[in-house]
């Protein structure tokens, strides 16, 4: 595959993994707005998950006996990846509108680079610097736009929710710098979300506030069913995304979100924003452009011939 092609295949990526993480905030809105528990709604996201991969794991004849190492990778990893982060979404989604809770998220990529540049775990362009910070001033048009979010009433919980960006950024330099070698990103999807599961489910069951599966199924139920898909898909992206191009380039998936979340919680939630909002979209493309195609490429662990 030509180079140009396999700049355009990798944006291509960037845009289904991001599109399908805006869709998991609304999703949790309506799982809050159904009565169900964060515990619950995480537990169960991770078992779902979890039965995906093993499935594929087992289909494709994947299984591995993992190592020490292999195995602390794959707990920190699922902290900062899953449990820390969705659970403080699961937290904060029934206080935030969706739209703005898709808006600070997606500063993750500009607290990422700065790990990045802090810690020199990847090189870093002055190009892809640019785009970050282009990236982040179209999340900061947005911001503005939304005249119909009443930030007064919200405030305490958005500036808890920067902790989530934070998070994600950690993780997304941890998983880069720390990758297994010797695994795939299915492999290694299959791992985490496994342990997160037996974590997990421990505490669900103590908790006792069970979300009901075994009855008439109303938004709540299918927006948890949802939920596990959305995250099979948007995890297994991020994690061969950020194997093969590095953490730089993965998290720009965030800035494609905030756009996805709005969208989508005009279409489920009736939200509406100013013009100014569409002012961003094509400042966000200009930040996409600088980052994937500077003159210092993403790191590529593996060769080019691997993509398909």
């Amino acid at each position: 595959m030509s180079i140009t092609r396999t700049r355009w295949w990798r944006v291509a990526l960037l845009f289904i993994m991001g599109i399908t993480w805006g869709l998991q905030f609304s999703l949790l809105k309506f799982a809050a707005h159904a009565g169900y528990s964060e515990i619950g709604v995480l537990t169960l996201s991770m078992i779902g998950v979890a039965v995906i991969f093993i499935t594929i794991t087992w289909r494709t004849n994947a299984w591995f006996r993992p190592t020490p190492g292999q195995i602390a990778f794959f707990f920190i990893s699922g902290t900062l990846g899953y449990l820390g982060p969705l659970g403080l979404t699961l937290f904060i989604a029934p206080n935030v509108a969706a739209g703005l809770l898709a808006i600070i998220v997606s500063m993750t990529p500009v607290f990422t680079v700065t790990i990045a540049l802090g810690l020199r775990t990847e090189p870093v362009s002055p190009m892809r610097i640019a785009g970050i910070f282009v990236g982040a001033v179209a999340a900061m048009l947005v911001l503005t736009s939304q005249s119909g979010i009443d930030l007064s009433d919200v405030s305490p919980w958005a500036a808890l929710a920067f902790v989530i960006p934070v998070v994600y950024a950690a993780d997304n330099i941890y998983v880069a710098a720390c990758w297994p070698k010797t695994l795939d990103a299915v492999q290694v999807m299959t791992a985490v979300v496994i342990l997160s599961a037996i974590l997990l489910t421990p505490i669900y069951i103590h908790s006792g506030d069970f979300i009901p599966l075994f009855e008439p199924w109303g938004i709540g139920q299918w927006s948890v069913l949802l939920f596990v898909l959305t995250t099979a898909v948007e995890s297994y992206l991020y994690f061969d995304i950020t194997r093969r191009y590095g953490a730089v380039f993965a998290s720009l998936g965030g800035f494609i979100s905030v756009f996805a979340g709005i969208m989508w919680g005009m279409a489920l939630f009736g939200e509406r924003h100013s013009a100014l909002l569409w002012s961003a979209v094509p400042v966000m493309f200009l930040a996409i452009y600088l980052v994937t195609f500077s003159k210092r490429e993403p790191r590529e662990p593996q060769s080019e011939a691997t993509d398909p």
